[in-house]
């Protein structure tokens, strides 16, 4: 399906360039307006003021998307964070095709590095794909955002984290964050977010404003570590179950069970999951786990490798062999966890 923002954007781009606009002031020309085409909030006034003057050169009510100018066609495409080019083909527009081409080929994904220590945060950008492959916060803040985009955030304890080749930066007061907030976050691609991992607390509120921001977007997770810090996260794990494309998935915390439960339940089915670890201490019922090995049982094509829960108060399954394989169920159980492995022949 073509994304919703980009539909709505194309849809504007028609009905004013079809309508007779007569101007009470002399707009400012395309080519004397900034070329940043930022997709930060500040800069969106430059993005209309040239679509407007495309509009002030439309005088006939036979236009297409080709006729909108490239400015907005660029602004629309960063705005819209598409994953890939496919959405855009589908318009059948020579313009948007070639020009959202050319900013996917250009385009450079960065992994959001941050690690906790003593009270406050370090942070840096990697990409392996550019040298040099890491960055500063406020090197990373001046590149092009139609093209370097955030696809993959980290927030870790220090001791699983070192740097290399680049002085990180500091966060280490709610002012740090602030500025983190307003200089960062828009560079997030949320349509192509694929690894979200936070894995500690603090004291500051980093890890909540990092959720605060993420909890009413339209994501694709597909590996999610995430520690319980409150309602928002689990708002973050009811959109990633509903979208059904997560593949390995972690949580550890103290997350509720009587709203997690259900939730697990309903991932744990899910064909596309490879890996799941629960680190929180839930009670599974022993249909749950019933449930799990006859889905396992009738179709041996799903992607389970690995699953891990904590329930003291479960009794586990068997180990067993796939009736229609050489494919092999293995529970190990110590101290109320229980480890399931599907190995396959």
């Amino acid at each position: 399906m073509i994304s919703m923002n980009l539909v709505v954007f194309c849809e504007l781009s028609l009905v004013y360039l079809k309508c007779k606009v007569n101007l009470m002031w002399k707009m400012p020309r395309l080519q004397d307006l900034s070329s940043n085409t930022s997709c930060i909030d500040e800069d969106r006034s430059e993005i209309w003021l040239g679509y407007t003057e495309g509009i002030n050169r439309s005088r006939t009510s036979h236009r297409t998307m080709d006729d909108v100018p490239a400015l907005f066609i660029k602004s629309v495409l960063c705005l819209s964070s598409l994953p890939t080019v496919e959405p855009v083909k589908k318009l059948s527009s020579h313009s948007w095709s070639q020009m959202a081409a050319d900013q996917m080929a250009r385009r450079k994904n960065w992994i959001l590095l941050i690690k906790h220590c003593e009270g406050s945060f370090s942070g840096i950008f990697e990409n392996k794909s550019v040298h040099p492959f890491t960055a500063t916060l406020q090197e990373f803040a001046r590149k092009d955002p139609t093209v370097h985009q955030i696809t993959q955030i980290a927030l870790l304890k220090s001791e699983n984290l070192t740097w290399r080749n680049c002085g990180p930066t500091k966060v280490g007061a709610r002012k740090d964050i602030e500025s983190f907030e307003r200089r960062i976050f828009p560079r997030i691609n949320y349509s192509a977010l694929e690894h979200l991992q936070l894995s500690t607390m603090d004291s500051i509120g980093l890890h909540s404003a990092i959720l605060r921001h993420l909890v009413d977007k339209n994501m694709k997770i597909k590996r999610l570590y995430l520690k319980y810090e409150g309602p928002n996260s689990t708002e973050i794990l009811e959109q990633i179950v509903r979208k059904k494309v997560v593949t390995i998935m972690s949580l550890s915390g103290e997350w509720p069970p009587e709203s997690t439960v259900p939730l697990i339940e309903a991932l744990v089915p899910q064909r596309q999951l490879r890996k799941f670890w629960s680190h929180a201490r839930m009670s599974f019922s022993e249909s749950f786990f019933e449930s799990l090995v006859a889905d396992w049982r009738e179709d041996n094509s799903r992607q389970a490798e690995e699953m891990f829960f904590w329930s003291p108060e479960t009794t586990p399954p068997l180990d067993q062999t796939h009736p229609n394989s050489k494919d092999r169920l293995n529970v190990e159980v110590s101290r109320g966890y229980i480890h399931l492995t599907f190995s396959r022949s």
